[in-house]
């Protein structure tokens, strides 16, 4: 009976040994996952200078007709550093390299972004004042006799101001890569996807000394387009998806594209006549927001072009409505440092940051 007894636990043991050495097999192999489609080089500084064209557009739709306003920008030149999952940018645009028949556009565009493995955020802050009407059928349309070379309508009155977050979350992370593509501290070695959850929250504000709708273009557009100033608080929920196309381990074309819907809270004055009215709404609306960019990744240095276009949609009465984008394009080339002896201690704080640095690979 012991003998039996002693039978019985030996091969219990046995399965025991078995199904533990199984378990460490599949737990390694799911270690050595990302390792094998993502290479980790988060631990170096990456310095990236750059060529940026940026976008703060808005556009009027009402009555079939559309009325596009721009800032006048021109290229920006600027430096991205970036270490482990933080990063920021310095931009400087040359005043000199405005059109002169477009007038002058003042901005500030602050931009803190963080890239980690699986969760990520961009912080943003932009204010311009000084636009122009830049679509030719808006001008046209009122002023026929306008000659190409004539000054574009202009609005130095006008001032927006944004602010704002997006955060994204990445599900499938142990084989795909976001940062690889956008601040170039991972490679992405083979091709791979992932859907990713986004959430946003915005305050977008526009402000006018009159209707911005202005005299040549009136008779085209209904009293309720005639905006003087208005504030839009915008929280939104975009689900999407991201695919990186891998040649060589090295080339790479990245589409990302997510789409959604967005509470919207709005206050506004409307120009009536001579009287100045006040309105607001509560509105669900839909929202995308693109991201893509293709280029050369290698172990030290890194190419390419990357561009980002976020849009809102505001709707006022009777079919009009008020579209906003922000984005940019940018042209970077940079290069990978080894973090300094002295800084490896303040470095490694940054490891400790709960839910965004992320266990090592």
């Amino acid at each position: 009976m012991k003998f039996k007894g002693a039978v019985f636990f030996l091969i219990l043991f046995i399965k025991t040994i078995n199904t533990n050495g199984q378990i460490d097999t599949v737990l390694q192999t799911q270690k050595s996952i990302r390792p094998f489609y993502v290479a980790n080089l988060t631990h170096q500084i990456n310095i990236t200078p750059f060529v940026q064209l940026a976008s703060n557009k808005f556009t009027f739709n009402g009555n079939k007709n559309k009325l596009e306003y721009s800032p006048n920008e021109g290229p920006s030149f600027g430096l991205h550093l970036q270490h482990k999952w933080i990063g920021f940018s310095l931009t400087y645009g040359p005043p000199n390299l405005q059109e002169k028949k477009k007038g002058t556009s003042n901005y500030t565009s602050v931009i803190l972004n963080s890239y980690g493995k699986k969760i990520g955020f961009d912080v943003y802050y932009l204010d311009y004042r000084g636009y122009y009407v830049s679509n030719n059928e808006g001008i046209h349309a009122s002023n026929p006799n306008r000659n190409a070379n004539d000054p574009f309508p202009q609005r130095n009155d006008l001032h927006t101001n944004t602010i704002g977050t997006n955060v994204y979350y990445i599900l499938n992370f142990k084989k795909y890569s976001y940062r690889s593509t956008f601040v170039h501290n991972e490679i992405q070695k083979r091709s791979a996807g992932s859907i990713i959850i986004n959430g946003s929250v915005s305050y977008y504000s526009i402000q006018s000394d009159s209707s911005l709708i202005p005299r040549f273009s009136t008779e085209f557009f209904q009293d309720v387009s005639k905006l003087a100033n208005g504030q839009f608080l915008s929280v939104g929920i975009l689900p999407g998806y991201s695919y990186t196309l891998v040649l060589k381990q090295r080339l790479f074309l990245t589409l990302s594209i997510s789409i959604g819907a967005m509470y919207q809270y709005q206050s506004f004055n409307v120009y009536s006549g001579n009287e100045l009215n006040n309105k607001t709404n509560n509105l669900f609306l839909p929202r995308a927001m693109g991201r893509a960019g293709f280029g050369y990744n290698s172990d030290f240095f890194y190419t390419g072009i990357s561009t980002v276009a976020d849009n809102y949609n505001i709707k006022l009465a009777n079919g009009n409505s008020l579209q906003y984008m922000i984005g940019n394009a940018q042209l970077y080339f940079g290069f990978r440092l080894k973090v300094p002896e002295k800084i490896k201690e303040y470095s490694s704080y940054l490891d400790k940051v709960p839910i965004i640095s992320g266990k090592p690979d």
